[in-house]
């Protein structure tokens, strides 16, 4: 490429990074705008303690509120909680796009509430689909979620604890003000009022979705345990020599068991509001244990199943070199190679047998086996 489209590259590499910082900063201003314009930040308005968390008592029910700050780790939250006694459970946010894609493809199954505005906003995560039917079939109770959300608030939340409500990313350094706490505590307790007592709907038998799921992420961890152990076996007891070639290999067997765990995960996971979720985790744990455990097995029985006689190669040493790490040191020997095309091979070698290495003068002898894959193995060294 020349200096000039060099430059040119630079240039739209640098303006596309100033649009994306000025961008972040225009959509920071514009949320403390919106919150400034609807609630009045000046110095007489009363606000919350930077980080306060408490109780405090509204229209005589107690309610517990928390402002986290954030850190560099964690972003800002506020939230307010009011405990009820309740069998239901769900939790509402706004329906992302990686939702809508899940639905559209038909993984994840969502509450239907008949309001397509509502519906087309929102998304619900329930596993107590006749309670949080019931509970979301009462307009008034959609209309109330509708203004808590449009007042900032971006996720409600109904469990044990009871009915919580969360602003999360809270403009960061931006102070609570207590007409906000109160005006939306007032607004959580229709809803609260609203939830149907405990005895009001039998419990649901969950435990055909809970054993399937069960299975499905018992697999994925027996296919990272199978992994290490094989991994580990067929690289110590039956080291090949072209590793990363072995691993290659592996992948006509990787790539299709991979696409038969997905489908099987598919299958068994789909079909509720929060499978795509499931399936996310499932998958992150098999896009490592599927190659490891593909690996490991094929290592492990190219040196298992392999009958050959053994050969003894005599080659000389051509030098010896440790390396050190925090708390221990790993002894190298680095011989002549036998194999063709090849100009030198590298073995890790226990301290003792380091210390007696005498590169050029005393050959050492090497036994490998060619493998029942065809990769040849290391067997030992004499």
């Amino acid at each position: 490429m020349s200096e000039g489209g060099t430059v040119i590259l630079i240039l739209i590499g640098v303006v596309g990074l100033i649009v994306l910082i000025l961008t972040a900063i225009l959509i920071k201003v514009k949320r403390r705008r919106q919150l400034t314009e609807k609630w009045d930040l000046s110095e007489e308005t009363e606000t919350l303690a930077k980080g306060a968390h408490g109780e405090r008592t509204i229209q005589g029910v107690t309610y517990n509120f928390k402002h986290f700050r954030g850190t560099d780790k964690a972003p800002p939250y506020f939230r307010v909680n009011i405990p009820c006694v309740s069998q239901g459970e769900f939790k509402l946010t706004y329906e992302s796009d990686f939702d809508r894609f899940f639905k559209r493809m038909g993984i994840c199954l969502e509450l239907n509430t008949n309001d397509p505005e509502f519906d087309n906003t929102f998304f619900i995560n329930t596993n107590k689909i006749s309670f949080s039917r019931d509970f979301l079939s009462k307009g008034e109770n959609r209309d109330v979620i509708k203004e808590l959300f449009a007042m900032g608030f971006n996720q409600l939340m109904l469990d044990e604890k009871g009915m919580t409500l969360t602003w999360q990313k809270y403009p960061r350094r931006q102070q609570v003000p207590i007409a906000l706490m109160e005006a939306a505590v007032s607004k959580l307790l229709l809803l609260v009022n609203s939830v149907p007592h405990s005895d009001f709907f039998r419990p649901e038998d969950q435990s055909g979705w809970k054993f399937k799921r069960a299975a499905v992420f018992v697999l994925a961890g027996l296919a990272t345990i199978s992994g290490l152990v094989t991994t580990i076996i067929g690289t110590t007891s039956f080291e090949p020599l072209d590793g990363g070639k072995v691993f290659a290999d592996s992948f006509l067997y990787i790539v299709p068991l991979f696409v038969l765990f997905v489908w099987v995960s598919v299958q068994v996971l789909k079909g509720r509001s929060n499978s795509h979720y499931e399936l996310i985790a499932v998958l992150l744990i098999a896009l490592t244990a599927v190659p490891l455990a593909g690996f490991g097995w094929y290592a492990t029985l190219n040196g298992a199943l392999d009958k050959n006689e053994a050969s003894v190669h005599t080659v000389e040493v051509i030098r010896k070199y440790y390396t050190r790490s925090k708390n221990n040191y790993n002894y190298y020997m680095e011989v002549q190679s036998w194999r063709e095309g090849r100009g030198s091979e590298k073995f890790g070698v226990s301290r003792r047998f380091y210390d007696d290495l005498q590169p050029g003068k005393v050959p050492v002898g090497i036994t490998t086996k060619p493998g029942a894959f065809e990769h040849e193995w290391l067997v030992g060294f004499e």
